[in-house]
């Protein structure tokens, strides 16, 4: 008798550092995965605010307030995308959901910092330019946002999904 007894805390101990040690790691998938849907749901929202803007200069849709508040949403989302980033979030680390992050971004983080830096540059710039009514010039920095903004940073740095 004596002896199941002392298997029995042993036992509890055992699985008592286990859930321990594994407590972690269970965290962490759920918080990449948090964070991952986070970001996508933050593209989504650059595509939509791209839609608006392309609309506008494509086919006169909607006013220049319009494409102001949209280049908004894109100047303050660039300014959230490091921190959308943490290590241990590429598309080597998290499959669900399905992440593009290329692990070249914390290889050259500099770089990728830089580019959702000039993401955000683009962006607050038409943004100013629609508020100022500037039809003549919203295009060319639409095309520069597009451009040097978001394909600089998706060249690079993402891998395009099916």
């Amino acid at each position: 008798m004596k002896k199941i007894l002392v298997v029995v805390p042993a036992l509890a101990g055992l699985l008592l550092g286990a859930t321990l040690t594994f407590a972690p790691a269970i965290t962490q998938a759920e918080d990449s995965a948090t964070v991952v849907h986070e970001r996508q749901q933050l593209m989504k929202n650059f595509g939509g605010a791209m839609k608006t803007i392309g609309g506008y200069l494509q086919g006169g849709i909607g006013t220049t307030e319009e494409v102001a508040a949209a280049a908004g949403v894109i100047a303050e989302g660039a300014a959230r995308i490091p921190d959308l980033f943490p290590a241990g979030t590429s598309m080597n680390d998290v499959m669900d959901p399905k992440t593009g992050a290329k692990p070249a971004i914390w290889e050259q983080w500099d770089d990728f910092v830089a580019d959702a830096e000039i993401a955000q540059a683009r962006a607050t710039t038409l943004q100013e330019l629609a508020l100022a009514m500037d039809d003549a010039a919203l295009g060319g920095a639409f095309e520069a946002l597009g451009n040097d903004g978001c394909g600089g940073c998706h060249k690079e740095f993402r891998e395009k999904l099916e």
